[in-house]
């Protein structure tokens, strides 16, 4: 297996952003793109939803189908957020774009598509209202109507001033760009909040430690781990939303059911025989702030979900035992004072805020509930699987094909069309 990782860094200066620009306008039509902004019903009623779709309609000049799918909603408020938010904006798509565009608008919670959850979760277990189901059934619709298309993965919550034209821009570039010849494109940022810029991506950082330190325990145990662990490492933000994947790659993708659909992203590109892979940095972002409680749901299900794919590579055979386990959060502690100095000094260098006691009293529950979900891990080490790829089951496809032609034959999912706006 052979990975190329590279760091394009950040679209900084006029001149950068004008090559960029140009070379997706020259390509686009060639090489087509999908954006897919999967969102909740709550984030969709925010004004940062707004603030997306507005400059994605202005300008985004190289995306050639745009998939909007909204989470959690009866029909009465899917329809609210279709005609009060996204219609309004299909003429200023419509205008600003020389490929033509389609607009799709999905609603998960559409009679269909519950129908095709039902029918396929016998086959393939619960599907659960999370985001990672919305991912999947956007990949669905792309692979069954668009499969040539790469498609781009962006959160719908993205905090106004902070989003702009070169979240998707970023994002699109090396996937359309032929001389780059790209597979995977992950974005990194700074997560920083309110005046005082305080950096967030605490769960982040607690999972930058914790990989330290089970390449440090585990790295002997078994080859692919170390290099599975290597591999992660080298992203700088695990859990973005914000990534993007050509359409043979996107094709046979699999997809995480909850707050494991990042992690999860990783695995798919680490198995493949050659994989080209680019990092892309946003630079400051922010959106929706979980609880504590949030948060450690979070850290036990990307523990778990790591632990199944370590579980895989060992063929298998279990990875960690207690005594190994408990060693990983002994060592946890050595990194985790040399990684708050590091952070600590970042942030004084670029303006932010670091409250590093929160940082240590926050990492203690999410220890805490790493020893709880070991326990778990212990009785069911295979865990759940990820939503499987399209390519991988004709069987769901065509489930899910039959699904939305029913929804387009009633109006319901295709907006814009060869430049006629059907709503």
């Amino acid at each position: 297996m052979v990975y190329e990782i590279r760091d394009l860094g950040k679209l900084a200066t006029k001149q950068e952003i004008d090559i960029a620009k140009k070379r997706c306008e020259r390509y686009a039509g060639k090489y087509p793109t999908s954006l897919a902004i999967p969102t909740t019903i709550d984030d969709a009623m925010n004004s940062n939803y707004d603030n997306i779709l507005q400059i994605n309609a202005s300008e985004n000049y190289w995306t050639k189908e745009f998939i909007f799918s909204i989470d959690r909603a009866d029909e009465k408020k899917a329809e609210e957020i279709l005609e009060n938010k996204i219609v309004p904006v299909l003429g200023e798509i419509k205008k600003n774009t020389k490929l033509n565009p389609t607009v799709v608008y999905i609603h998960n919670d559409n009679k269909h598509l519950q129908r095709f959850f039902e029918q396929a979760e016998p086959i393939i277990g619960e599907i659960p209202k999370r985001k990672g189901r919305s991912m999947w059934i956007a990949n669905g619709y792309r692979h069954i109507f668009s499969p040539n298309h790469s498609i781009i993965y962006q959160d719908g919550d993205v905090v106004e001033g902070l989003y702009s034209e070169l979240f998707p821009l970023s994002l699109a570039r090396p996937l359309i760009d032929p001389r780059m010849d790209v597979h995977f494109v992950k974005a990194y940022y700074d997560r920083v909040y309110g005046k005082d810029k305080e950096l967030k991506g605490r769960v982040n950082r607690f999972f930058k430690i914790l990989f330290q330190a089970q390449k440090e325990v585990l790295g002997s145990v078994n080859t692919k781990i170390d290099d599975y662990l290597d591999f992660i490492l080298r992203f700088p933000y695990y859990f973005s939303g914000e990534i993007g994947m050509s359409g043979d790659y996107a094709n046979n993708m699999y997809f995480g059911r909850g707050f494991d659909a990042e992690i999860l992203s990783f695995g798919y590109p680490f198995r493949l025989p050659k994989c080209h892979i680019r990092l892309v940095d946003l630079g400051e972002f922010d959106h929706d702030h979980k609880g504590v409680k949030g948060l450690v749901d979070m850290v036990g299900e990307i523990y778990t979900a790591e632990l199944s794919d370590m579980f895989e590579f060992k063929d298998g055979h279990m990875v960690l035992s207690e005594e190994l386990a408990e060693q990983v959060l002994d060592i946890f502690a050595r990194y985790e004072g040399e990684e708050m100095r590091g952070w600590n000094d970042y942030c004084e260098t670029h303006g932010y805020t670091f409250n590093g006691a929160q940082d240590r009293k926050n990492n203690q529950e999410f220890k805490k509930r790493v020893r709880k979900e070991f326990k778990n891990f212990l009785k069911n080490p295979r865990g759940k699987d990820p939503f499987p790829g399209w390519e991988s089951s004709k069987t769901l496809t065509d489930m899910l094909s039959k699904a939305l032609n029913a929804m387009k034959s009633e109006g319901k999912l295709i907006l814009l069309e060869n430049g006629d706006i059907k709503v």
